[in-house]
């Protein structure tokens, strides 16, 4: 809910002024690397609990800063740019959970999570994690239809 509150006042901030609040900004790079880890670790691609904080863990996200003044225009289009990516979402994260669900029963019975499933769930956490990115104004990218 605060995240969507600080986009929200982010979207407002760049249309009138073409330039986004730094703590807005620093705000939802916290939120997104902290959902980046917490996701990793509950889809068991990590095996160390996440901390709650910018400390050293493997999954994180790397936001390079977006330029000083941003394109209004695709900003105020922000939502209806991302429609193409919104089927594929669905139906990637649904692949997700059972992907997930396998795994972990692989892990159980043999003590290993095969390289296949591995690859293929964060190939979705990285596709998804670029759309969300994306959407929550923290770079003018488009992101592609891809898992790679």
């Amino acid at each position: 809910v605060i995240a969507i509150l600080t986009t929200v006042m982010s979207w407002s901030g760049i249309l009138i002024t073409g330039r986004q609040a730094r703590n807005l900004r620093e705000f939802t790079i916290f939120f997104v690397n902290w959902r980046a880890k917490t996701i990793a670790y509950t889809t068991l691609l990590r095996d160390e609990f996440p901390s709650f904080g910018f400390g050293n863990y493997s999954a994180s996200l790397t936001n390079p800063l977006p330029p000083p003044t941003r394109n209004r225009l695709t900003v105020a289009l922000r939502l209806p740019l991302l429609i193409p990516h919104l089927p594929m979402l669905v139906i990637l994260n649904a692949a997700l959970t059972f992907v997930s669900l396998l795994a972990w029963a692989t892990v159980a019975l043999f003590g290993r999570y095969p390289q296949p499933l591995y690859e293929f769930s964060t190939g979705v956490l990285r596709y998804s994690f670029r759309v969300e990115t994306y959407l929550l104004l923290l770079h003018d990218d488009f992101p592609p239809l891809r898992l790679d």
